[in-house]
């Protein structure tokens, strides 16, 4: 395992979504209904447009110990802010059961978890029949549609992804089938740590291995550019499941170990 905290892991994730949104053009922002707020060492971002989880959440290293009047607020700004699907993300870790009393007491219960996952930056492979590039600010509308494409967003989504094409400590990936794009994904990197998003795929190029290759394009190019550890997250398989859910399969495959938990607590 790197030498990288639970308050280092959340904190690079947290500060890339606080880019990812201050990069967003204020005419989609507006329409979108984006916002982000900070809580101490914790985030809140909100899209009320985007009907998930992944857009419209708090979350970041003491979640489960904030004194009563930040939990309050946080909770009262994902209401108002977000659309009907948030939650409050606590780290798995000792004292949960204490955090879970007080939440149920404002109406939240448990619903599904994150992983969250490290491996050291360096040397890494992957085969696929595909390309992958790393894209800039002269094809950031490749970038910015395929991420649109990838994850069935709204066509309005596509200029916010292409604003990171470009943009300083992100490095942006395409993967294309001859000239076509078919899969895209991201890299934030700053004070050593390299965090990995944004990383999707046609379903029509699924299983010729671009996930596979941009994770190890990043990983090799994280070190490059001086981070000494990547990170990455994604849902939590039910127990025995792991190898049936493809993102997570893609993770431990190359390389990552995963270290904690995030508890998605949601309005019950």
């Amino acid at each position: 395992m790197t030498q990288a905290t639970t308050a280092d892991l959340e904190a690079i994730e947290r500060d890339a979504w606080l880019d990812m949104f201050d990069a967003a053009p204020a005419p989609f922002a507006t329409a979108a209904g984006l916002a982000c707020r900070r809580f101490g060492e914790a985030s809140g971002f909100a899209i009320r447009l985007a009907p998930t989880v992944q857009f419209n959440r708090v979350q970041g290293e003491g979640v489960a110990a904030a004194p009563d009047d930040r939990l309050d607020a946080m909770l009262t700004w994902l209401r108002e802010s977000c659309g009907p699907v948030w939650a409050l993300q606590v780290v798995a870790q000792a004292g949960e059961a204490v955090a879970t009393s007080r939440l149920a007491e404002r109406g939240l219960v448990p619903n599904g978890s994150w992983t969250k996952f490290v491996r050291p930056a360096g040397p890494a492979a992957a085969k696929t029949s595909l390309t992958i590039l790393r894209i800039g600010a002269d094809r950031a509308q490749d970038f910015g549609g395929m991420v649109q494409a990838g994850f069935g967003a709204p066509p309005p989504f596509a200029p916010w992804a292409a604003a990171l094409a470009g943009r300083s400590r992100w490095t942006t990936y395409v993967a294309y089938d001859g000239e076509t794009p078919v899969g895209a994904a991201a890299m934030f990197v700053d004070r050593g740590l390299a965090w990995l998003g944004l990383g999707c795929c046609l379903p029509s190029h699924r299983g010729r291995g671009a996930q596979p290759a941009m994770l190890a394009a990043r990983i090799a190019d994280a070190q490059a550019l001086g981070a000494r550890a990547v990170v990455t997250e994604t849902g939590t398989p039910p127990p025995g499941e792991e190898e049936e859910h493809p993102s997570f399969r893609n993770i431990v495959r190359a390389g990552f170990e995963p270290v904690y938990r995030r508890i998605n607590y949601r309005p019950s």
